[in-house]
């Protein structure tokens, strides 16, 4: 009885793993296999690590691409395509180091010989940040999602592609909207559309601020106040080789529109000088 105990379960898994598999196949929620044909619509997820890869594969025939943190989250894929005339494609990461953004730039070019342009938004808080930060945190990173192979079990058989699998079967059933989920791929990586902009928003932030000295920030914005210049160099370098590497490719560096109010948070925590020394920095590029 133990024999077949044990005969029974394994047939068993092996039944999950197989089925695991197919779901994730036919289903393909993160993009891997980038198939035109699919029984259920895309539910992009907002996981802008998880979504990365498979935009990038599924966006050859986009010339023009969008880089940068949340701050470049103000971008809208279609507004840029119109404006310039272009096919464009958001590759934007919330928190993302200048080390992520150049990997993803790089496996971008890695697969569109034709790009034509890159809109990269870089934050002045990020310029001279830990260059290692993003190799630190590599044992989470989805690099099994950059791999070409089509027998990807790190894809089939994995839990958080199970779950995408799962919740967009029920949307295309029930259209049940979820959590950080979208239909429109226009939507990802943007700004929620009820946020409040402009002079009069900002200097109530501002008198409001000031009254309170700052304190109502969240604590993880409290600011470095000494400029790194060896880690700038590394990261700027990195700029500067892949603009190297495909010459052939505008690539157009933003500043991205901080307001007065954290300009004088900086300042209040004494990291005013740090954010000019990473501007001046970028400039000598």
């Amino acid at each position: 009885m133990e024999k077949n105990y044990i005969k029974y379960l394994l047939i068993s898994l092996l039944i999950v793993v197989l089925l695991t598999g197919a779901l994730n196949y036919l289903v393909d929620p993160l993009l891997y296999y980038q198939r035109d044909k699919r029984p259920f619509p895309v539910l992009y997820t907002e996981d802008q690590r998880f979504l990365i890869p498979g935009l990038i594969k599924n966006s050859r025939s986009m010339n023009t691409a969008i880089i940068g943190t949340s701050m470049a989250g103000i971008f809208r894929a279609s507004d840029v395509s119109a404006l310039l005339n272009e096919k464009t494609v958001k590759l934007t990461v919330n928190g993302a180091t200048l080390l992520e953004q150049s990997y993803i730039l790089s496996r971008y070019f890695d697969t569109h010989p034709d790009a034509k342009r890159i809109i990269w938004v870089i934050d002045p808080m990020y310029v001279d940040l830990d260059p290692e930060l993003f190799t630190i945190r590599s044992y989470n990173y989805p690099f099994f999602l950059y791999d070409h192979n089509k027998l990807n079990l790190k894809y089939l058989i994995n839990y958080a592609v199970t779950t995408h699998s799962i919740q967009t079967i029920i949307n295309g059933f029930s259209g049940i909207k979820f959590y950080m989920k979208t239909t429109n791929l226009d939507d990802i990586h943007t700004w929620p559309l009820d946020t409040k902009t402009g002079c009069k928003q900002i200097m109530e932030n501002y008198n409001k601020m000031s009254s309170q000295h700052f304190e109502v920030l969240d604590p993880i914005l409290v600011p470095l106040t000494n400029f790194n210049e060896l880690n700038a160099s590394i990261n700027l370098n990195r700029i500067s080789e892949l603009a190297e590497r495909r010459k052939d490719i505008q690539i157009d560096l933003i500043l991205p529109p901080y307001s007065i109010v954290r300009y004088l948070f900086e300042n209040e925590k004494k990291g005013l000088n740090r954010i000019l020394d990473a501007r001046n920095a970028l400039a000598s590029l």
